[in-house]
This record gives structure tokens, C-alpha cells and sequence, in this order.
């Protein structure tokens, strides 16, 4: 298997779908598969696979009221790349897939296809051009580290997959709200030029959300990467709402419940205020937990 033949068999893993949701099990799976097969670990026990993989669903899924690692662990196989067998006959649910409980019982192993597996382990510099590959399909540039931080890949320049991005969205987007973050207003320019702020979408380009300033927020470092872990939302219009599960100290009173119930700064033009369709699918798909009392 050459290069091209292995990036394209991970080039359009089968999702379950149901209208906008998003669905990153088998990816997430993928992540958590390549960043073993780095330290030698060529097969992965469900046993020991369904609690790591559980806590990648909670941190990097969408908030759902339970999670299934059972259904990457077992579907992936639809797609050609994964292989699953157990030391006794492992027992199909009524849904047509194996259940948790049947591959517990099964002593269930999971692997990358032979030839896969063999291509990668022969050119382990492909390990990482896939996980970014993956990254960059299914997941925002500023989540990217965090996950490869708990799946345990080292990849270099992992921020360099750009999936195709609109490359004018940044400017448009921070020009349209002068240039501040629209939650906490911060406003820093070098050399006449803004830093540390950036254009967030409010629906991820991976989920099919455009390069329009509608779905956009011009959002500091800081709280881009909160609003897409799902720290917190925009209420429409223009609301934010931080979640009931997040948690701390220092810094959560100034940069996170000071800006609860308050509006978003305005784009200049009452044109670009954000759409009520993106907002939405940002409180299903992203935010975590429950709106804070206020």
C-alpha cells in the first residue's frame, strides 16, 4: 500500500448521520489507534480501549446523555481500515452491531488492516501525515493540540492542515468586529497588526459550516478555544452562556462568568451579526453540559 492509497482509505470514513449532528467516534478511534500503533502497540483490547475512548467521546464529541465506545470500536470495520475478532464468537445486538457487554465477554481486540498497519509501521512519518489528515477533516485548528495531547501523538506541524479554508475568512471576520474579541473586547496590535485574536466559526468548517462572517466570531486566543471545546455559547441573538461544568479558579470569574448573560460586542454592520441557524448548531453539537443560573 502506497501513500496515497492509505490516506485515501481514511479519506471518507462512514459516519452515523442524523441532519446536522456530528459523529466523531471512528475518527476520535482513528487518533487513539495511531498514537498505540507509535508505541508499538499494534492491537488494542476493547477491555482496555472503551475507558480512554469513552473520555475522548465526553471531551470531543458532542454532549450526549451516554456514551458508546463499543459502536467505533466494532463499525469502523465497515469502512475497510479496522479489523475486530475475539477469543469466542462475538455476539451481534439487535441494532446489528456488537454491544459492549458481547465484546467484554469476547476478550475483543482490535487492530489497523494488516496491509495498513504494515505501511504504517514501515513508514512511521505517516502516522502523522494521517493523524493531521484526520484533524483536519473532522476537528477545529484550535483543538488540535489538546487531542493529540490525549491520544499521545507527537506530530509536527499538525496546525499546517488547513482542509481547504477560505484563507480572506480571518480578515473578514476581524475587520466586520474592529478588530476586538466579541466577548471580552481585547484589542492588541504589533507593529499595527492584530495578535491573538482570531476568527472562530460557530459552526466548524469540518461540519459543513461556511466562510461567511454570519457564521463567524472575531474571538481572542483564549476564548476561541474555549468556545469550541464547548466552555461556552451564544444565546441568540447575542447572549453568552457558560456552561455548568466548568470549573476553577484563578481566571474563571474574569474571563468566563464576567461575561455570562451579557451580549457580544456588535459587528459593525447589523448585516454580519451572527446567524440563529449556526448559533444553534453550536449550543447542540459543541456546548457542554447546562447553561449556568444566572
Amino acid at each position: 500500500m502506497n501513500r496515497e492509497e492509505l490516506l485515501a482509505s481514511f479519506g471518507k470514513l462512514r459516519q452515523w448521520s442524523s441532519g446536522e449532528s456530528r459523529a466523531p467516534h471512528k475518527p476520535l478511534l482513528v487518533l487513539y489507534a495511531l498514537g498505540e500503533l507509535s508505541r508499538g502497540n499494534k492491537s488494542l483490547r476493547y477491555e482496555d480501549t472503551r475507558a480512554p475512548l469513552t473520555e475522548l467521546l465526553r471531551d470531543y464529541g458532542p454532549a450526549r446523555s451516554t456514551d458508546h465506545p463499543e459502536q467505533p470500536f466494532w463499525r469502523l470495520q465497515n469502512d475497510g481500515v479496522w479489523n475486530v475478532s475475539g477469543k469466542t464468537k462475538i455476539a451481534m445486538g439487535a441494532d446489528g452491531g456488537a454491544t459492549n457487554k458481547s465484546l467484554l465477554y469476547a476478550e475483543a481486540e482490535g487492530r489497523f488492516e494488516d496491509d495498513i498497519r504494515a505501511t504504517l509501521l514501515a513508514h512511521p512519518q505517516l502516522i502523522s501525515e494521517l493523524a493531521r489528515e484526520i484533524l483536519a477533516a473532522h476537528f477545529p485548528i484550535s483543538v488540535h493540540d489538546d487531542l493529540l495531547n490525549a491520544v499521545g501523538l507527537d506530530v509536527s506541524d499538525a496546525s499546517a492542515a488547513g482542509g481547504g479554508r477560505d484563507p480572506t475568512f480571518r480578515k473578514r471576520v476581524l475587520t466586520a468586529y474592529g478588530h476586538q474579541c466579541a466577548v471580552c473586547g481585547m484589542q492588541l496590535l504589533l507593529s499595527g497588526s492584530s495578535v491573538a485574536l482570531e476568527a472562530a466559526h460557530i459552526k466548524w468548517h469540518q461540519a459543513g459550516g461556511p466562510a461567511t462572517v454570519t457564521n463567524g466570531l472575531c474571538l481572542c486566543v483564549l476564548h476561541h478555544k474555549l468556545f469550541d471545546r464547548g466552555a461556552f455559547t451564544i444565546a441568540a441573538p447575542t447572549m453568552v452562556l457558560v456552561s455548568d461544568e466548568i470549573a476553577g479558579l484563578a481566571g474563571l470569574n474574569e474571563h468566563l462568568l464576567a461575561h455570562h448573560g451579557q451580549s457580544l460586542r456588535s459587528p459593525i454592520r447589523s448585516d454580519d451579526v451572527p446567524t440563529a441557524a449556526f448559533l444553534h448548531w453550536h449550543r447542540r453539537e459543541v456546548f457542554r453540559g447546562e447553561a449556568r443560573p444566572f
